[in-house]
């Protein structure tokens, strides 16, 4: 024992008579429980036993439990094997520092549940709390979104604004085309807080009408037409949307009265002033109310100030832009979805020029790739799997990236093997970020760059927090915890939405009171998200809190197997769900993309994971399914017990799923009953490519 722990304990051992060695060895049970966030008890120190602890015991408590006392070095006592658990490897920087404050606190304070024990020593709660959250950027102004867009007319009238096919726009045009939607719009009675939907195929005009809802004063509610009918009806009842943007076409199809409706192929909009209309709005009134998908199955809708995305425009002007401007940027996205904002405030609130993406373009890399070369493209944000796509095409055609000069990555995952191809792919001048953020908190939080990036990890890291944006890494009774240790993510700052629209139980349980800033009024949102610092303050993500199982009674955190998987040469993608409900049996089961053939996958999973982390079955598809928004679609891998990989019947019937599904006939070939098959290709080249690949291995016997 140190002479500083020593010291610690001595307080603690004189009150309760027990040994100081025995009260230090209490103490190690303690925080070890602490920082694996168990709920049930964790093995202590080698030699001793496990001591069932819980929330609510005192260190008292845990003391008259009479732990073994061990005579290991502290460095010792304080090694987690990760088998045991995931959220934490090796040795946690500043352990000893830890225990004193902990027995420090235990003396001072001896009715205070372990739960609630303070672990963090002064100076590191100063570095966490404040320093790692110190970045902050002055708004220009402040002003609301109109504002900011009349100041960028002024300054570049005649730039080109939008392009979309064919069309293009300047700024002075597309200002014209918004203020007259936007006197419509006020002749319908929109007002500040109001909802507007639009419902359009993704174009030009989804940026004017996105524009005149701001004008209006309006708030805008994207919907996106591809969405299922029973959908939009929901969204609309949950908005209360009392206009909404729309094309004759699409009407018959809406569940909405023809009276509500603003019709942009008939609406005469040469017949409104050119000027905008007058409008007093604040930065605490609503622009937006975006949707996400539920865990109960209804949408949940976000609303979005016009403080929150005025900060994000300011910081990005302030931090990225005015480095090395933004001229061409891409717009991939589904306009449903909060990058939208993300990609037409970036570009039309600096003076660059938007490029709208068809959508079949964006999952056409080569078409993508032309796109980006004819319309002189230099800022683009890609999901990463949209980029993987990307990166591939270039790489088989022998191209580059060099025209960008910059590349950000986010909403996803981002692997390193993928960035370490973009920046082959790139100038060396190229500026490429991983960007971190979701709906509630407008959109990026944190971002990385560069020169920050550990190559040898399996994905890049999320960064630190954006400008005027706290990021707070805690435990489920939301307490710091120290660097290398894994708990949940909160996020507060000035992008942090007003919270869920008519959901007040559920705003209640996600937005909580920010208690560690100062600031008042302040609030952090759950992300959900599990992430850890390093210990130079750069966070890293290690999944989502909802995708936590528990296999035979241990944790298991999905996101590591995945990441050792994608960090096999062989392997270009992976994603892993457990099967069963909790009063089944559940294994992992892993879904792999691969490169060639994979051989002995088993014995190196068992090489670099626990036992428990093994996954049961290894399937092997030609494709991870994406969802609309380039992000993999984790309930298009299905439960169901699945054919052997190396079974010859089951490669002939992944064959002839492959012609069948593509070449012969649409729906999907006939499957043995209790069988599955993945990967149906959504090209000819993919099933081609898919048949040649399958048939490397062992042929089936002729019937």
């Amino acid at each position: 024992m140190t002479t500083s722990l020593d010291a610690a304990a001595r307080p603690i051992a004189a009150r309760t008579g027990i040994a100081p060695a025995a009260v230090l060895t209490a103490a190690v049970h303690v925080l070890l429980y602490r920082y694996t966030g168990s709920s049930r008890p964790v093995a202590g120190p080698a030699g001793t036993e496990v001591l069932p602890l819980e929330d609510g015991h005192t260190f008292g408590d845990v003391v008259n439990l009479r732990p073994t006392a061990t005579d290991a070095p502290p460095e010792a006592c304080l090694r987690i094997d990760s088998a045991g658990n995931s959220a934490v490897t090796g040795t946690v920087p500043g352990m000893e520092g830890h225990l004193r404050t902990l027995l420090d606190a235990a003396y001072d304070s001896p009715s205070v549940p372990i739960s609630l024990l303070p672990l963090l020593t002064e100076a590191e709660r100063r570095t966490m709390i404040m320093d790692w959250n110190a970045d902050t950027a002055v708004l220009a102004g402040p002003s609301c979104l109109p504002d900011l867009f009349a100041a960028q007319v002024r300054r570049t009238p005649e730039t080109t604004a939008v392009v979309c096919g064919s069309v293009r726009m300047t700024y002075a045009e597309l200002d014209v085309r918004a203020n007259r939607l936007a006197h419509l719009l006020r002749g319908k009675g929109v007002a500040p807080e109001m909802s507007v939907g639009v419902c359009l195929e993704r174009s030009e005009m989804t940026v004017v009408a996105f524009l005149a809802v701001m004008k209006a004063g309006g708030v805008f509610v994207p919907l996106d037409p591809d969405y299922p009918d029973e959908r939009i009806g929901v969204m609309l009842a949950e908005a209360s949307v009392g206009v909404l943007i729309t094309d004759s076409d699409l009407v018959p199809t809406l569940p909405v009265e023809k009276e509500a409706c603003v019709l942009l192929d008939a609406a005469g909009l040469d017949a409104w002033p050119a000027t905008p209309p007058p409008v007093s709005l604040t930065l605490e009134d609503l622009c937006a109310l975006v949707f996400t998908s539920g865990s109960t199955g209804t949408p949940k809708c976000a609303m979005l100030t016009h403080g929150n995305l005025a900060n994000y425009v300011g910081f990005w002007k302030a931090c990225e832009l005015d480095r090395r401007p933004m001229r061409v940027h891409l717009q991939m996205t589904s306009f449903a979805f909060v990058i939208f904002l993300a990609d037409l405030t970036r570009a039309l609130f600096t003076g660059a020029t938007l490029v709208v993406v068809p959508r079949e373009i964006v999952l056409s890399p080569g078409d993508l790739y032309e796109l980006m070369i004819r319309e002189g493209v230099n800022s683009a944000e890609f999901v990463p799997p949209v980029l993987k796509m990307l990166l591939d095409a270039a790489e088989s055609d022998s191209r580059g990236l060099e025209f960008l000069d910059l590349l950000v990555a986010g909403g996803d995952v981002w692997p390193t093997v993928d960035y370490l191809r973009a920046r082959r792919l790139c100038g060396p001048a190229t500026r490429m970020i991983s960007a971190y953020g979701m709906t509630e908190t407008a959109i990026d939080s944190t971002w990385l760059a560069d020169g920050e990036i550990d190559e040898t990890a399996a994905v890049v890291p999320i960064g630190r927090p954006t400008p005027n944006t706290r990021a707070y890494v805690l435990d489920r009774h939301m307490q710091p915890l120290p660097s290398g240790v894994v708990g949940e993510l909160y996020i507060g700052g000035l992008g942090v939405c007003r919270g869920y629209l008519g959901q007040a139980a559920l705003t209640a349980e996600r937005f909580v009171p920010d208690h560690l800033s100062g600031v008042p009024g302040g609030r952090l949102y759950r992300t959900g998200d599990l992430a850890r610092w390093r210990a130079d303050g750069v966070l890293e993500i290690f999944g989502r809190v909802d995708q936590q199982v528990k296999i035979n009674g241990i944790r298991v955190e999905l996101g590591e197997i995945e990441a050792v998987l994608r960090r096999h040469p062989r392997i270009r993608d992976a994603a892993v769900i457990a099967e069963g409900t909790a009063l089944e049996e559940r294994r992992l089961v892993a879904f792999i993309a691969v490169t060639g053939t994979v051989e002995g996958l088993e014995a190196y999973l068992r090489e670099r994971l626990p036992e428990t982390l093994v996954p049961s079955v290894v399937t092997q598809v030609a494709e991870l399914p994406l969802n609309e928004h380039g992000k993999i679609a984790r309930r298009g891998l299905g439960a169901g017990p699945t054919a052997p990989a190396d079974d010859p019947a089951a490669r002939m019937l992944v064959v002839v799923n492959a012609v069948g599904q593509y070449a012969l006939w649409p729906a999907r070939a006939n499957v043995p009953a209790g069988w599955r098959v993945r990967g149906a290709p959504r090209s000819r080249e993919e099933a081609l490519r898919a048949v040649d690949a399958l048939w490397t291995g062992p042929r089936p016997r002729s019937a």
